[in-house]
């Protein structure tokens, strides 16, 4: 019935139209009814009946074009306030915290889980709340200064932050904040949606400490296992069999991987919690190169990989000599494990313009599909080698080499093809001396 409703009314509204023009024509002639009666008068009849019409036709489009405007705007607005009410509902049902407010930071809404952490009641008005009251002491000015400007600039900022909850404590959030702006580009009102990660942030701490305590309990008899381990291969395998002196050389080379795996995860803490410094220096690419080289020769010659380096003198850039050797020597490591005996594994550096320098590393491998590329410098992610190859390695290297590149300001990534082997690159800032930094 709600259906017809309009067209019923609009069809009442065209009658009543007819009937109020033929009453009103009528009644100004007069001489129109005793017309009805007289054979000889139907000229009159049918001009006032044609008139009658033509009235009736140009009122209904006068008055019923604003009627059916009015009867759609009504409607339109009835189901907007209907989607309103049920985006509401879902706001309010969300365990998530969603606050809305204006560029002066006052409140216009926030949903029942909002309300629950900063404390306010269901019937507490918002008029006049500022929601910088309930961020924690620090957080104001990046708010201001950081965040903000983020979501002007990009439209949208996510990150952690600090908001004081109903019990005055300082509860970590995973934010979304979202600009929205009218079409002059100006701001007129910030959404955003956090989500409690007290529990994470409490897991993560308990992770933190349980690796570190083991990883240290590790690496103390690790290393006195493998000092006596060399200080007996040393003296006396000599005197042992070869069935023994392999023994001891295989306890040997698995308790130094044990030490690299430690140190990797050791590594991955600090450098996953900022605790990761750095020693920045000027340092010359050719003679870091050619230190990581001489270190890995055993390995090479021992998988019957030639090595060979080409880096122009007199490339200097700025970083740490021992984590950016520790880069070449995972890449270096990986390029070797990958090529069968005989390959060859080169070094090449060069500059890659716009004050930067390029390291690659380039083996003869198997190659890999780029449908892996993104899984290459995860946690924990080991690349796929030939049946006939066993690798050894928790996956680490990748995630450790692309943390160090990026936090000195550079890139790292890789080129390969399925049977045509693999180049693994970084790029870094290339140091420029005083004067020539100042021409530019």
């Amino acid at each position: 019935m709600k259906t017809f409703r309009p067209v019923l009314l609009a069809t009442v509204y065209v009658i009543s139209i007819f009937a109020l023009t033929g009453l009103w024509e009528f009644y100004l002639e007069d001489l129109i009814l005793p017309a009805l009666w007289d054979d000889h008068a139907p000229e009159p009849f049918a001009e006032h009946l044609e008139y009658m019409l033509t009235s009736g036709a140009l009122a209904i489009v006068a008055l019923l074009g604003p009627a059916v405007l009015a009867l759609r705007s009504m409607r339109e607005r009835r189901q907007a306030e209907q989607t309103q009410q049920r985006l509401v509902s879902i706001l309010q049902a969300t365990p998530d915290k969603v606050f809305i407010y204006n560029r002066n930071a006052r409140l216009i809404f926030a949903n029942r889980a909002g309300r629950e952490l900063l404390g306010l009641a269901p019937q507490d008005a918002l008029d006049g709340v500022d929601f910088r009251a309930f961020l924690a002491a620090g957080e104001v000015e990046r708010f201001y200064h950081s965040v903000l400007g983020a979501v002007i600039r990009d439209g949208v900022w996510m990150g952690e932050m600090d908001l004081i909850s109903g019990q005055g404590e300082p509860t970590p959030v995973s934010a979304v904040i979202i600009a929205h702006m009218d079409e002059a580009g100006q701001l007129q009102y910030v959404s955003s949606v956090a989500r409690d990660i007290v529990e994470q942030k409490e897991l993560e701490r308990i992770k933190s400490d349980f690796v570190t305590i083991v990883s240290h309990e590790l690496r103390t008899p690790l290393t006195s296992i493998r000092s006596a381990l060399s200080l007996v291969t040393g003296e006396i395998s000599l005197d042992l069999p070869s069935d023994a002196r392999e023994m001891l050389r295989i306890a040997e080379t698995n308790t130094d991987r044990l030490i690299r795996l430690v140190n990797d995860i050791l590594d991955l803490e600090k450098i996953q919690y900022q605790k990761f410094d750095l020693n920045i220096r000027h340092l010359d690419a050719r003679a870091l190169v050619k230190n990581a080289v001489a270190e890995l020769g055993p390995m090479a010659r021992q998988a019957h990989i030639g090595l060979s380096y080409d880096v122009p003198a007199g490339l200097e850039l700025e970083g740490d000599r021992d984590r950016l050797s520790q880069v070449i020597t995972n890449l270096l490591g990986n390029a070797i494990k990958f090529s069968e005996a005989g390959g060859a594994v080169e070094v090449r550096v060069a500059r890659n313009g716009d004050g930067q320098v390029r390291f690659a590393v380039r083996d003869h491998g198997p190659g890999i599909h780029w449908e892996h590329f993104p899984k290459l410098f995860g946690k924990f992610q080991q690349l796929g080698a030939p049946k006939n190859l066993v690798k050894h390695g928790a996956g680490l290297g990748l995630a450790i080499s692309k943390a160090i590149v990026e936090q000195h300001g550079g890139e790292i990534g890789v080129e390969s093809e399925i049977g045509q082997g693999s180049e693994f690159f970084f790029v870094l800032p290339l140091h420029q001396p005083p004067d020539e930094a100042a021409g530019h």
